[in-house]
């Protein structure tokens, strides 16, 4: 009796440990899933401010302008446009230098 007594009582602490390592795995989740978006958007913001993150939007905006100006072609002028236009839908136009400001203002209009 004493016997089956331990192997029950074994059996059970088996059971909860199985149970609380599950819990505790589905708290970690909802944790998880509620949390890790919002560090995603903070990490996206320290991103879009960092100094390389700018220059390399300044320069591929460059590049455009260039693209754009030095282009006789209608289509190619609208294909550069609309490119320009995706690129920087989402991106603070106050960060760029005053002349590339106006080439990207001048676009929208």
């Amino acid at each position: 009796m004493k016997t089956l007594w331990n192997i029950f009582i074994g059996l059970f602490i088996l059971v909860t440990v199985l149970g609380l390592g599950f819990w505790l795995r589905y708290l970690w989740i909802v944790q998880y899933g509620f949390f890790a978006p919002m560090q995603k958007n903070v990490e996206r913001k320290v991103f879009e401010n960092t100094q390389s993150y700018i220059e390399w939007k300044r320069q591929e905006l460059n590049k455009y302008r260039l693209e754009y100006i030095t282009t006789k072609d209608e289509e190619v002028k609208n294909a550069i446009k609309m490119t320009i236009l995706q690129s920087f839908s989402n991106f603070d136009k106050t960060k760029l230098d005053y002349e590339l400001r106006i080439f990207l203002n001048s676009l929208y209009n």
